[in-house]
Parts: C-alpha cells; sequence; structure tokens
C-alpha cells in the first residue's frame, strides 16, 4: 500500500534524493516568490509524470520526497519565523 507518511526500504534512497527539491521550491517560495516555486514544482509533477508514462519508475517516491522536502522546508521557515531569526 503506498502511503506519504511511510517510508519503505526500497523508496529511502529515491525519497532522500528529491528532498532538496522540496526544500529548494520552500527557498524559492522564500526569497524571489510563490509564482517561482508553484512553476517548478508543477514543472517537476510534470516531468515526474512523463516519466512515469514512459519508463513506468513509480513517480510516486519521487513525489513524495518532494512532500517530504517541502514540508521540512515549510516547517523550518515557520520556526525561524516565530523565533525571529528571518
Amino acid at each position: 500500500m503506498k502511503t506519504l507518511f511511510r517510508i519503505s526500504k526500497h523508496e529511502l534512497t529515491r525519497v532522500l534524493l528529491h528532498i532538496p527539491l522540496g526544500l529548494l521550491v520552500c527557498l524559492f517560495g522564500y526569497v524571489v516568490g510563490w509564482w517561482l516555486a508553484a512553476i517548478f514544482s508543477v514543472c517537476f509533477v510534470v516531468y515526474e509524470l512523463n516519466q512515469d508514462w514512459h519508463i513506468s519508475d513509480g513517480a510516486f517516491t519521487d513525489l513524495k520526497g518532494l512532500l517530504w522536502g517541502l514540508a521540512i522546508g515549510g516547517i523550518a521557515i515557520v520556526v525561524l519565523k516565530l523565533t525571529g531569526v528571518i
């Protein structure tokens, strides 16, 4: 069963590989603007779905990494703002 909150040993490498992309999207959204984060995210999702359609590599795992990175980055930004660091 595929789930967003459980990462199997088989998925771990690919999820960890895509977490930095989610962090980058958070950085784009905070530093440049929400529009750049949205464009980057949409392009990445389209790329992953196209890749999955052609080679069936399980795009869900890569998208899971992106979402984990977004969650980590979003939480980090909130904590830094609440503590007055940024």
